[in-house]
């Protein structure tokens, strides 16, 4: 034989070249299976009707516009934005064509359609969950690296938001 022997439970003899190439295709396997490009465990924004949900504290920011994009108290206009700050980190993937799967972050910028606006304007400071499709951001008025547009917000029980 070519390698060692090792003798199976029903008593049958494998070659140590056998096992090792049976161990191969498993690794190879499950390496194919896996995303060669970094993005396991990324939430998936390539498709405009993915549906995603995320939970975390609803809050509101004033971010630096136009002209510069750089300081309010220098001139530039300031853009009130909704931010969902999130206890834990994620990552998105577009199939790489604006998001970095390797970034991590825990703020999600939220806007939402005219009936919705009011009901997310009313949440403020409260937990909640949103659910809606998003895209990376790509400009200067995103202030996070997720862009949502939020069609569903639901707000986390107050005892939840107590022992939290």
């Amino acid at each position: 034989m070519a390698g060692p022997e090792m003798a199976d439970k029903k008593g049958g003899i494998f070659t140590g070249d056998v096992t090792m190439a049976l161990s191969s295709l498993l690794a190879l396997a499950l390496a194919a299976a896996a995303p060669a490009d970094g993005t396991e465990g990324c939430f998936d924004v390539s498709e405009p009707d993915n549906s995603l949900s995320f939970t975390g504290k609803l809050v509101d920011r004033v971010f630096p516009g136009p002209p510069n994009y750089r300081s309010v108290a220098r001139g530039d206009k300031p853009e009130r934005t909704l931010i969902l700050e999130m206890s834990a980190s994620i990552c998105i993937t577009d199939g790489g064509q604006m998001a970095d799967p390797k970034r991590k972050f825990d703020t999600i910028h939220l806007y939402a359609p005219n009936d919705l606006a009011p009901i997310l304007a009313a949440a403020k400071g409260r937990v909640v969950t949103v659910t809606g499709s998003g895209f990376p951001e790509h400009t200067g008025h995103h202030h996070a690296p997720l862009v949502l547009e939020v069609k569903e917000i639901t707000v986390v029980a107050e005892e939840a938001q107590i022992a939290g």
